[in-house]
């Protein structure tokens, strides 16, 4: 009885020899030893490139999978944060303002959000704007003390 290690040994000899063959024969030697075998070659062609779309179609399934999860983490972990805003509307709106004067470039972001002018916006539209600045992760808790 002749050790595994042996037979591996064999195996891969075998398989080297095969794929030395196969690189020096020609399409047409190929295509006759298959014949010879009782292949049929497009059937065989017809199920490999079956197999081959299938790999890639269970790949994209796998991807889109795994990004519906991940956005599903991400989403959860968005919602279980939560923002320290200050309590009244006149606190909420100077946070916001302060916000916006420490980076200017905020203010046009903030306005395009809300589709309106700074000046008008509403207690709820400060508040939504500061819970989504939050979200984001621009609104840090450094920014939110000392406004209550």
């Amino acid at each position: 009885m002749t050790k595994p290690k042996d037979d591996a040994e064999r195996l891969a000899n075998l398989m080297n020899s095969l794929a030395e063959r196969a690189v020096e024969a020609s399409e047409r030697e190929i295509l006759d030893d298959a014949a010879a075998a009782g292949v049929d070659v497009k059937a065989e062609a017809d199920r490999v490139r079956g197999m081959l779309a299938d790999a890639i179609l269970q790949a994209k399934k796998q991807r889109r999978v795994d990004a519906a999860a991940a956005h599903k983490q991400s989403v959860a972990a968005i919602a279980a944060r939560t923002a320290r805003l200050p309590g009244s509307p006149a606190a909420r709106k100077r946070l916001l303002d302060r916000v916006v004067q420490q980076q200017p470039a905020m203010r046009q972001a903030v306005m395009t959000l809300q589709h309106r002018e700074f000046e008008s916006f509403s207690d709820g539209d400060v508040e939504s704007a500061l819970r989504q600045l939050h979200a984001l992760g621009l609104l840090d808790e450094e920014n939110m003390e000392g406004d209550e």
